[in-house]
């Protein structure tokens, strides 16, 4: 190709284009397709994704037909002389503007499935592929077409569509990840929904973040002031009115019984742009079991206690002695003194009512009573 160099004029249009393709809010392939006819004149476009194959694929017409983008969906993109895996190898991996002339003789196009059976419908001659990389991986692909009356496509225009490719691929592959991120939220947001427990978040605060309707509905029938509309809040401040729940750590977590639900509080710590990291706390809220305690602990292992830790837990939660402890268990007390000390280890607990506390027995870790020390005796 011989160089042309662009006038002032050609890089105005190109910083427009950039600049207007930024502003957009909605699909940016329509967005991409509308600028380049609005202000570089290239009128008949279409638009294709790449997809885990690494196939183009879902095209997207402007002044293009539907049936001609269904064509190709169905079984012309594998005769399309521009898909890269139809692209002669003498051809530079580095040109970022295809023509047709680049690939083969116009003579030999001329006798090409993807020309007679396909373009030559339509009216289409000549097309301009735009392959869009990132980092030498094809993500999408835009073609510009023109009919034998609308004449080939020229050096500037080359010169023009090779200075916006990479600007299209990188805006399309930020738009790909808004898109997942959007996506990975909806299917987050439809999960905390149809969970069948009561999910609240709090962030660090203590305020309500966010809830789902069985949290909603669980926290109505639990309050008696019905005049009160926030339910949840109302519920959530009169659950943790007593409880530090700073204490939590990213391995613990706290539950309490209110009537007949329970409430597990766990914390969640995520990185954060401006602050590095933020804390949330979560809360399920569940129906609690009959028979009260012995159910709550069991049901809460998760700090990897072991069952029979767990049996030891309920009976210091009963307020007996390790002695008491080893006779009930058919123990020796050195091992209830063993288990115990796991125990602590696994809670990060310094004392037997800590322990009581954060697996949710006792609600104020201040309420200590005789012989709840580290080691009873």
């Amino acid at each position: 190709m011989n160089e042309q160099f662009l006038i002032t004029e050609d890089y105005q249009k190109i910083i427009r284009f950039i600049n207007s393709i930024q502003l957009n809010k909605g699909d940016c392939r329509y967005s991409i397709l509308k600028h380049l006819s609005s202000i570089f004149s290239y009128h008949n476009l279409t638009f294709l994704l790449v997809d885990e194959n690494g196939i183009l694929t879902n095209p997207l017409g402007l002044n293009v037909s539907s049936q001609l983008c269904q064509m190709y969906a169905q079984y012309y993109y594998k005769t399309d002389i521009f898909h890269p895996l139809n692209l002669p190898t003498h051809l530079p991996l580095s040109k970022r503007a295809i023509r047709t002339a680049d690939i083969m003789p116009y003579r030999q196009y001329e006798n090409t499935e993807y020309y007679n059976d396909f373009l030559k419908k339509d009216n289409f001659y000549y097309q301009i592929s735009l392959p869009l990389n990132i980092d030498n991986r094809l993500i999408g692909g835009i073609g510009i077409l023109r009919s034998k009356e609308e004449g080939c496509f020229t050096n500037k225009d080359v010169e023009i569509l090779e200075c916006m490719s990479s600007y299209i691929a990188h805006y399309l592959l930020q738009f790909q990840n808004t898109e997942y991120i959007k996506r990975d939220n909806k299917n987050h947001d439809n999960c905390i929904d149809h969970m069948p427990v009561g999910f609240v978040c709090l962030d660090k605060k203590q305020c309500v973040v966010c809830n789902n309707e069985t949290a909603a509905s669980i926290c109505k029938s639990i309050l008696k002031d019905q005049k009160n509309t926030n339910h949840v809040e109302a519920v959530i401040n009169e659950v943790l009115s007593s409880l530090d729940i700073s204490v939590i750590t990213s391995s613990s977590c706290i539950h309490i019984q209110h009537g007949d639900y329970n409430f597990k509080v766990a914390l969640s710590i995520i990185p954060d742009f401006y602050l590095g990291i933020e804390t949330y706390y979560h809360i399920f809220i569940y129906k609690a079991a009959a028979d009260g305690k012995v159910n709550q602990v069991h049901n809460v292992n998760d700090y990897g206690l072991s069952q029979r830790e767990l049996e030891i837990i309920v009976l210091i939660a009963e307020g007996l002695t390790n002695k008491r402890i080893s006779e009930k268990l058919f123990i020796s007390v050195n091992t209830v003194r063993t288990h115990i000390d796991n125990i602590l280890n696994k809670l990060d607990a310094n004392s037997r009512i800590e322990i009581l506390y954060k697996m949710g027995l006792i609600k104020n870790v201040k309420s200590n009573s005789a012989g709840m020390v580290r080691n009873n005796n």
